[in-house]
This record gives C-alpha cells, sequence and structure tokens, in this order.
C-alpha cells in the first residue's frame, strides 16, 4: 500500500501530460483559416508575390536575350 500515493500522483502526470497534448493537437490540426492560431497565408502569399514581381523586372545585363554585338 506504499505504492499506492504514487502510483496516483504518476497517473495524474501522465494523463495531464496526455490531455495536454490533444488540445495542442486539436489547435494546430487545422491550421489554415483566419483564427488567432492560424498561419498568416496570405501575408506569405503576398511576400513571395513582391519578391517574384522584383526577381522578374529587375533587369540583369548578364542574361540579356538580345546579342548587341559589343564582345
Amino acid at each position: 500500500y506504499e505504492s499506492v500515493p504514487k502510483t496516483v500522483v504518476i497517473q495524474f502526470v501522465v494523463s495531464f501530460m496526455m490531455i495536454g497534448i490533444d488540445c495542442i493537437s486539436s489547435e494546430i490540426q487545422n491550421s489554415f483559416g483566419y483564427d488567432a492560431n492560424d498561419l498568416p497565408l496570405d501575408d506569405y502569399c503576398e511576400s513571395i508575390l513582391i519578391e517574384l514581381n522584383f526577381a522578374l523586372n529587375y533587369p540583369h545585363e548578364d542574361m540579356a536575350l538580345v546579342d548587341t554585338g559589343d564582345h
């Protein structure tokens, strides 16, 4: 009967950890949307769009498609 209090405490700690993991998993299960814990996908897409527009519109001298004949 000496191990009963230890068993109860260990079972409580393990149960608390399992319930915590379950709550965390339910929060991150649907990370796409507009809730407080969701990923800011609109911001990510806008940032990618800005970077792509800059990369596609930036004039690269070493990548000229027209041969100017200045060899």
